[in-house]
């Protein structure tokens, strides 16, 4: 088995968490880079989804992991996951606290769309990110500093002609 992972490349359909650190740019460009982040305050919910890179990669998809990474004295995250023609699927909410950043993570072992094996083109074309809520009224955030996809598969040989032929 091997594994690859397609981190964040561009805005997706939603942005809706109110801030971002540093307060210039764009929400997809704090993912993924040290210190830079999404965050808010708010005691309801906020997302943002994120186009993610695309790769040559092949072989029989095993699972999808969605991961997003968040950090909070107490809060809670929830990944998203966005496909073509598809609503966003939410993962299980997740108590984040600690103030140590947290791995956020939903494995779908099918796709949630068509309870299918995965294909290819379906990873390269989803969404993903997070949905956000600080707990508390003293003033509580919670920040997302990265989302990503891992791709858990199996790479298929290719016989050649003498193995075919002896049987192997």
């Amino acid at each position: 088995m091997a594994t690859i992972t397609f981190h964040v490349n561009g805005p997706g359909d939603l942005t809706g968490i109110a801030s971002q650190n540093p307060s210039s740019g764009l929400h997809w460009e704090k993912m993924g880079v040290s210190g830079e982040y999404v965050w808010t305050g708010s005691a309801t919910y906020q997302s943002d989804l994120y186009q993610i890179g695309a790769s040559i990669a092949g072989g029989k998809i095993n699972s999808v992991t969605v991961t997003s990474q968040a950090y909070s004295a107490d809060g809670t995250a929830v990944t998203l996951l966005k496909l073509v023609g598809d609503t966003i699927r939410e993962g299980v909410e997740t108590h984040v606290s600690g103030l140590t950043p947290q791995n956020v993570s939903t494995v779908y072992a099918l796709n949630p769309m068509t309870s299918s094996l995965w294909t290819w083109s379906e990873i390269y074309s989803a969404q993903v990110g997070g949905k956000l809520k600080a707990f508390g009224g003293g003033g509580y955030t919670i920040r997302m500093y990265d989302a990503y996809v891992t791709v858990d598969y199996t790479v298929e040989t290719v016989k050649s002609g003498a193995d075919c032929f002896m049987g192997a």
